[in-house]
């Protein structure tokens, strides 16, 4: 199942709503609100649980911002209030490695803030900051490491984009830099799949209407090569992320 948490529609007023996609069924099905309408969160599962962390309940740039770490149950459909992050930020991007859920980057001024959740101890640690300061990124775990990918510099749509690939190796606490993206990009998805990771969409283009990209491009760890694919029936701004089921990648 595809859970979409918060998030806020046309009317740009943030909205508790979590959505549940059934991929067997083919069909939708509302979840228990969010303790709070929120939209710019991350979410990570770990061990049957989803972690909902951060994000912000206005729909500015500039926040306000929420340092909240909020545990939903898909059994039971609740909601437990969990230790907050160090700080609060919206707008950056999370995976988990080892059973730990690391979470990097976010709307100015929090573009270079990292730091590591541990769900069963419930704490935080904070991590060597984020070497490009950044928001709206791609960011997966492959291999037991940490990738995040492009992003806003700034807080809005029409920022500066990057293309720096950067990668955090949780063995030495150190971050290295790997090729960059074909082109930069702002909320963009990542997902991997077969060992590769798969980028969608985004942000930072004049070649379209709405300013967003259709590009689907492909990196290679092990050649350290981005490689590009047909590209998306439609272009899509994707900060609502993408999943791997059942050998099929799924976009929302």
């Amino acid at each position: 199942k595809i859970y979409i948490f918060g998030g806020y529609p046309a009317t740009r007023v943030s909205v508790a709503t979590v959505q549940v996609y059934d991929s067997v069924t083919d069909t939708w099905s509302l979840g228990t609100p969010l303790p709070v309408a929120l939209n710019h969160t991350v979410a990570a599962p770990h061990n049957g649980k989803i972690y909902v962390i951060g994000g912000q309940t206005g729909t500015g740039g500039t926040g306000p911002f929420v340092n909240t770490v909020n545990e939903y149950d898909p059994v039971r459909k609740t909601w437990t209030a969990r230790a907050p992050m160090p700080t609060s930020r919206g707008g950056g991007g999370a995976a988990v490695i080892d059973g730990k859920i690391y979470v990097a980057g976010g709307r100015p001024p929090r573009g270079n803030d990292f730091a590591v959740y541990d769900p069963v101890a419930n704490t935080w640690r904070t991590l060597p900051d984020l070497p490009s300061q950044r928001n709206h990124v791609g960011a997966v775990a492959l291999g037991g490491k940490f990738y995040v990918m492009g992003g806003r510099l700034e807080a809005g749509f029409e920022s500066a984009m990057t293309a720096v690939v950067e990668v955090y190796d949780p063995v030495t606490n150190q971050w290295t830099t790997r090729a960059p993206m074909l082109r930069p990009r702002g909320g963009l998805n990542a997902i991997v799949a077969h060992g590769y990771i798969h980028t969608f969409g985004g942000e930072g283009t004049n070649d379209t209407p709405t300013g967003v990209f259709p590009d689907h491009d492909v990196y290679d760890p092990t050649r350290n090569v981005w490689i590009k694919l047909p590209p998306m029936p439609m272009p899509v701004h994707g900060v609502t992320g993408c999943s791997f089921i059942n050998g099929l990648i799924h976009l929302t």
